[in-house]
């Protein structure tokens, strides 16, 4: 995956897959939102979180199901993907 760390300290995401893992990891941090009363889309039409969730992985049940399903796919394919690399960040990162 690419990722690059800049000299600042901060990171960069390049790449598709850079981009798809990004985009999850927003849908993530989103979900969370949205099962406290939160929404990240301003407009009524626009697709929820939990709704993109579930169309595009697949992913069954409610809120707190899937939310449990879309960690658990985080942790066994992008995070998987990103130690293997050398990349994975280091210490506890927070549900």
């Amino acid at each position: 995956m690419p990722i690059e760390q800049t000299e600042s300290g901060g990171f960069m995401v390049t790449g598709q897959a850079g981009m798809e893992a990004y985009q999850f990891a927003n849908l993530i941090v989103g979900l969370k939102a949205e099962m406290r009363g939160m929404r990240l889309t301003s407009k009524a039409k626009a697709k929820t979180c939990y709704s993109m969730l579930k169309s595009k992985y697949g992913f069954k049940g409610n809120r707190e199901k899937v939310l449990a399903q879309a960690i658990e796919y985080r942790d066994a394919t992008i995070m998987a993907q990103l130690r293997e690399e050398g990349m994975a960040p280091t210490g506890a990162y927070n549900d």
